[in-house]
């Protein structure tokens, strides 16, 4: 296994960013869902070839995000796509590249962000910002079963994502439809397309009321 984090100090600062050529990998690009590619940053090639090659990044390779906040844990990973090359990775960012006839880079990548939340709490420090070094994330365990049942694991967990992202969509189209009709509703009684003085809410609507009171008082 090979791996490398991003670097520090004066080996990346801003002047050395440009519009186009070498992609730097960002803890925003490591999403616990997967790889994100969001806006794009990027240094120069000549600049990258002399001074930081060795943080490249190839398609497959896995990424791990060494720091955290409330919404992204700290060790969350993801694998970087096709066509990502050239690439590397900013600091905080860790590359592992697997060896392929022993472990799937997607199978261990959605096992360390599925374990991220437990790992922050164990391995990290920072009072602000959970963090965990290099060393450190190196030594986080992984189950590793033959290729086949890693891929047959990796289908199964495919297919159900996929239901949970209908269900989602379809819960957040439907969440949007009723606020549009609830500002409808708004609207037309405002403006007195309705009559709503003599409304009464549903009896179960008023039995809810009331047990809200209950519980509050």
């Amino acid at each position: 296994m090979n791996k490398c984090d991003g670097p520090f100090g004066s080996g990346l600062k801003s002047e050395h960013y440009s519009e186009s050529g070498v992609r730097v990998i960002r803890l925003q690009n490591i999403k616990i869902t997967g790889y994100h590619e969001g806006e794009g940053a990027f240094i120069d090639e000549d600049y990258y070839k002399n001074n930081l090659s060795n943080h490249d990044v190839i398609a497959g390779d896995v990424l791990i995000a060494g720091l955290g906040d409330p919404n992204n844990p700290v060790g969350r990973a993801c694998t970087a796509p096709q066509n990502i090359s050239p690439a590397m990775v900013k600091a905080d960012c860790f590359r592992f590249r697997l060896n392929e006839k022993k472990a799937i880079s997607l199978f261990i990548a959605r096992q360390l962000s599925s374990t991220a939340w437990a790992d922050a709490g164990r391995l990290s420090n920072g009072s602000t910002r959970a963090r965990i070094p290099l060393n450190l994330m190196a030594t986080r365990k992984v189950a590793i079963c033959p290729l086949d049942e890693q891929e047959h694991i990796l289908d199964h967990i495919e297919t159900i994502s996929k239901k949970y992202d209908k269900l989602e969509r379809e819960s957040s189209n439907a969440i949007e439809l009723m606020k549009e009709r609830r500002t409808a509703l708004i609207s037309a009684a405002v403006t007195g397309k309705i009559d709503v003085r003599n409304w009464q809410a549903p009896e179960s609507l008023q039995n809810l009321t009331e047990l809200h009171k209950e519980a509050a008082a």
